[in-house]
């Protein structure tokens, strides 16, 4: 667990005369990178950053400049509630008439576990990262069933690495539709495992974060 700050300037005013003060507000960032989990929590507070994807984009880019020199790179995104994709598709009155879904190169247990097998072999052999897209029949709609493990296990894949599933609806005039919009995982933490209080003896504000991670 690590605390990043944003360096400000704010303004303060006394006895009508303007005074320019250095701000320097934190948010807490958990890096959890078990096999298992492989996440990074980063806390949601305006007052320090506008958005935790703003955040998410200075420590890619500081990772990403230290990992260049070994052909590395890491992407962060926000993981994205896969019940997001079924409201949209049940907005739609008239059925579905096509879906891309974009699947990130699988290095994450818990978004390879959940792509078929062909899809991540082709992605691990080629070195690339993919989009799958699914069109309806001529006149027709795509029958779209919760209990099919493919469609599951790409809902979740794209879900759980932050990318967005694109949606068309079938009819005249429907518009290209995406999940990813405000629907961010968001998991609440208790306070107690942020700041350990003075005078206890023993810390268990780690196995705490991990419990909710």
């Amino acid at each position: 667990a690590l605390k990043i700050a944003n360096n400000k300037t704010i303004l303060r005013e006394d006895n009508f005369t303007l005074h320019k003060l250095t701000h320097q507000p934190s948010s807490l960032v958990i890096i959890d990178n078990r096999h298992d989990c492989q996440t990074i929590a980063i806390q949601r507070l305006v007052s320090s950053f506008a958005k935790p994807d703003t955040l998410a984009r200075i420590m890619a880019s500081s990772f990403n400049d230290a990992l260049r020199q070994y052909g590395l790179r890491v992407e962060i995104r926000a993981r994205i509630e896969e019940h997001t994709f079924w409201r949209l598709v049940e907005s739609l009155p008239e059925g579905v008439k096509s879906i891309k879904f974009d699947l990130a190169y699988p290095n994450l247990p818990r978004v390879s576990d959940n792509v078929a097998s062909v899809f991540k072999s082709i992605n691990q052999e080629l070195g690339a990262e993919s989009r799958y897209e699914v069109n309806a029949l001529y006149g027709k709609t795509l029958n779209l069933d919760k209990g099919n493990e493919v469609l599951q296990g790409l809902v979740k894949a794209s879900s759980e690495s932050g990318r967005p599933i694109k949606i068309l609806g079938a009819g005249a005039g429907q518009r290209w539709i995406s999940t990813g919009n405000d629907s961010e995982v968001i998991q609440s933490i208790p306070e107690n495992a942020i700041e350990k209080k003075d005078g206890t003896l023993i810390d268990d504000r780690f196995e705490k974060i991990t419990e909710a991670l």
